[in-house]
């Protein structure tokens, strides 16, 4: 969800409040590392903050499992510790029905379709980006993790610098950078990491993955070992 809605994001003052206000009972199902963009403001604390104004009852419930990537909550817990987004226990792959195999290919991205490239008979031929797979599942995934996210000293590391011109979902990080390099770098790593997590997650059946950062690539080999 963002802030305002529209074409341009021009229109209204917060989808959330909006939401709530409009309805007698709201369901938000929330992942908060599903955050992909600067614009994304769906956050449990933004929710709560605006049921609070409407004088809601809040419920909190959990969703205890899911179908996607072969219904393994051990592969989202594994993926979680090697991109270092939290401690968990799955350090490596054992007991997870999961495999990667990775072969030399070449295609385009998805430049003239954004909005029917997962069901298109022609997409097979192209490589879909975070915006055309967000929220939807597949039977197998390859994600290919680029410059903007390698292995260094022993950690992942993210560079907002190496993201694509044409990219927009960190629209306004540079001028946030200039003002506050703390802030645009914390900001830059959660979207980046975020972005890739969301895309090893599309998979029901497997992912397939091949890493710019040859770096990346060995340490992700060692954490499936």
């Amino acid at each position: 969800m963002n802030a305002k809605s529209g074409m341009f994001q021009n229109i209204g003052e917060n989808q959330v409040k909006e939401i709530i206000h409009a309805s007698l009972c709201s369901v938000f199902f929330i992942d908060e590392s599903q955050r992909v963009t600067l614009k994304d403001i769906g956050r449990i604390e933004e929710i709560e903050k605006w049921a609070n104004e409407e004088d809601s009852e809040i419920f909190h419930m959990e969703l205890q499992s899911q179908f996607r990537c072969n219904g393994s909550d051990g592969y989202l817990a594994w993926l979680d510790q090697v991109l270092e987004i939290r401690d968990t226990a799955n350090t490596d792959m054992e007991d997870i029905d999961y495999d990667i195999q990775i072969g030399d290919f070449e295609m385009s991205w998805n430049l003239g379709n954004s909005s029917t490239y997962a069901i298109d008979e022609t997409s097979v031929n192209e490589v879909g980006c975070i915006h055309t797979s967000q929220g939807l599942e597949f039977d197998y995934v390859g994600v290919i993790i680029g410059e903007d996210m390698r292995f260094e000293n022993g950690h992942i590391v993210t560079d907002f610098t190496k993201r694509a011109r044409t990219d927009q979902s960190l629209r306004g990080i540079k001028k946030l950078y200039k003002e506050n390099p703390k802030k645009a770098n914390q900001a830059a790593d959660e979207i980046i990491k975020n972005t890739y997590r969301t895309l090893m997650t599309r998979g029901m059946k497997g992912c397939y993955i091949y890493c710019v950062d040859n770096r990346l690539g060995d340490y992700l080999r060692e954490q499936v070992k």
